[in-house]
């Protein structure tokens, strides 16, 4: 037999709705068992995967079964079969992998396994179902803080993004943020029990001239207990220089020992000074 015969993340073809997988055949559960039929994630939260067993089993007492292949409605699914070919009576798994990604809300992921009876050129098709609920502790909007142009010598400059509580089972009573940047300063104002506001503040005169990019992490607190996954909001921004250059580069050629070349170029302060 075939050991763990990867068939789900090999296919060509990507379905995004369950309405293009078609309906199972009828007879099918007389010979393939696929249990359960169906499986509920009501709380899978954002970013996070959930692994989904499901068993294979032969019925019938004489004839062997090849598994062909797996067909998803979802790119959030991925999956493995433990063996491809199943003799009368034997069974095997069928591991499904769901990601939330950045998914807010109900979904569903349907997987149909192509197969035939040994002796037969039929192909049936059998279907699970997984029933997903993507959550979240919290949700901010806008997701992240962008500042496109800031310059070096200019003051620090603040934004604000909100944050509302989100649709997960956990409860929790304390929001606390934190940033790995000193150029970062933020400030979180309590609203409500539900809605917060974030305060960031960026100082461009201690940052290098340049992209920035950092994090700020979010963490909920049950009490003293912190809640886990930590939502992750990214701090970018451009740092531009406070003096100009015209033309921005300078090009010497091919130069021979002991050859000289001069070039110049204009320097402008953006500041006046």
């Amino acid at each position: 037999m075939k050991k763990y015969f990867l068939l789900l993340c090999l296919l060509a073809k990507s379905f995004l709705s369950t309405s293009a997988i078609a309906s199972p055949d009828p007879a099918a559960s007389q010979t393939l068992s696929l249990t359960p039929a169906s499986v509920s994630l009501p709380n899978l939260h954002q970013f996070t995967e959930s692994e989904v067993p499901f068993t294979l089993k032969n019925l019938s007492h004489t004839q062997t079964i090849t598994l062909l292949s797996l067909e998803k409605s979802c790119s959030c699914t991925s999956a493995i079969i433990e063996e491809s070919d199943l003799p009368p009576q034997a069974s095997t798994r069928l591991v499904a992998t769901i990601k939330a990604l950045d998914r807010f809300g109900p979904f569903d992921s349907t997987i149909k396994v192509s197969w035939k009876i040994e002796g037969s050129e039929k192909v049936h098709t059998s279907l699970v179902t997984i029933h997903a609920n993507a959550v979240a502790l919290l949700q901010p909007e806008p997701p992240a803080f962008h500042f496109p142009k800031l310059h070096s010598h200019q003051p620090a400059l603040s934004s604000s993004i909100s944050i509302t509580r989100g649709n997960a089972a956990e409860k929790w009573d304390r929001l606390e943020v934190s940033s790995p940047s000193p150029s970062i300063q933020t400030q979180l104002v309590k609203k409500d029990s539900d809605h917060f506001s974030l305060l960031l503040t960026i100082d461009p005169s201690t940052i290098p001239i340049g992209q920035f990019k950092s994090d700020l992490t979010l963490t909920c607190f049950d009490g003293d207990h912190p809640l886990e996954p930590s939502k992750t909001i990214p701090v970018t921004a451009q740092i531009l220089g406070s003096i100009e250059s015209k033309p921005p580069s300078l090009y010497l050629g091919v130069l021979s020992s002991p050859e000289k070349r001069t070039l110049s170029a204009l320097l402008r302060s953006k500041t006046g000074t």
